[in-house]
């Protein structure tokens, strides 16, 4: 006869499971193939947005700018801190609810740009406690929009309700 103590069985039945949030590349690899039907609904003939390379680039920066928002403003700051990858992807479906044509006869990618900055005011900013750490959010936002796409969409934001 073989008996178990009752720890044992415990740990037997339980299971426990360990979700760890996707790294980068996994991230690049989701979010580039939810940009590109995003995109190609309105922009297809776009000369920026029409092009995967382009696609995948934008998706890199909006990984960027979370991973370095989630690293600079944490739940030991505010309980309210808590930025999980479900932001990225209302981040991204948000591009759904504009009128992405809107910027279609230019050649450049500011619309989009302006759009995604908007909405990360909206998801991201309007979280944030303090004019320090709203300074702090505004330089992650404007630092990998500028050194990524070589853009200067700050100056028309200010004000600017989509």
């Amino acid at each position: 006869v073989f008996c178990l103590s009752p720890k044992l069985v415990y740990l037997l039945i339980s299971e426990c499971f360990v979700f760890r949030y996707p790294d980068h590349d996994q991230l690049q690899s989701v979010y580039a193939a939810y940009l590109k039907p995003i995109l190609h609904r309105q922009l297809e003939r776009h000369p920026v947005w029409s092009s995967p390379s382009k696609i995948s680039a934008l998706a890199g920066s909006l990984i960027q700018i979370y991973e370095e928002i989630r690293q600079k403003f944490t739940v030991d700051d505010y309980s309210h801190y808590m930025f999980t990858p479900r932001d990225l992807t209302r981040w991204v479906m948000g591009l759904l609810r504009y009128d992405l044509m809107a910027g279609q006869n230019s050649s450049s990618s500011d619309h989009v740009l302006e759009i995604l900055a908007y909405e990360a005011h909206r998801l991201f900013r309007d979280r944030i406690v303090g004019q320090d750490s709203l300074n702090r959010f505004d330089n992650i936002l404007m630092s990998v929009i500028r050194s990524d796409w070589g853009a200067n969409i700050f100056d028309t934001l200010d004000g600017k309700h989509y």
